[in-house]
């Protein structure tokens, strides 16, 4: 899969007209890490820059994955991020070396929530 990744990310910044420049500061990464993926990928990049490259290209993830040949099919092998609300539910998790029963965890949920929104607000006014 790195290989056809490599060649539809070298398409995609050739066809849409997107400088490398463009594309890694939009991901938050290097000039030298997109051209790395462009070049000589050993493996897909992390699940955040995945989507966010789909995102500037306006194709899934899926696809720039080269997990399916439509640029807005999907595949169920393709990489997804985990939702923190399902993780908190189904995982036995500990914080400080004490587990989190179900009480600990709609807390713990609920201040997340609270900082992401408040950071989402924050953000949204700059």
């Amino acid at each position: 899969m790195p290989s056809v990744f490599a060649k539809r990310l070298k398409k995609l910044l050739d066809t849409d007209d997107v400088e490398i420049q463009k594309a890694a500061n939009y991901c938050g990464v290097t000039t030298d890490y997109i051209t790395k993926l462009m070049t000589n990928p050993t493996s897909l990049p992390g699940v955040r820059t995945l989507y966010k490259l789909a995102e500037l290209f306006n194709v899934t993830p899926d696809y720039l994955g080269g997990f399916t040949s439509d640029p807005n099919g999907h595949d169920s092998r393709t990489p997804r991020p985990r939702d923190m609300q399902d993780f908190l539910a189904k995982e036995e998790v500990m914080l400080y070396g004490e587990v989190l029963d179900d009480e600990d965890k709609e807390k713990l949920n609920s201040i997340l929530a609270a900082v992401f929104f408040d950071a989402k607000k924050k953000n949204k006014r700059k």
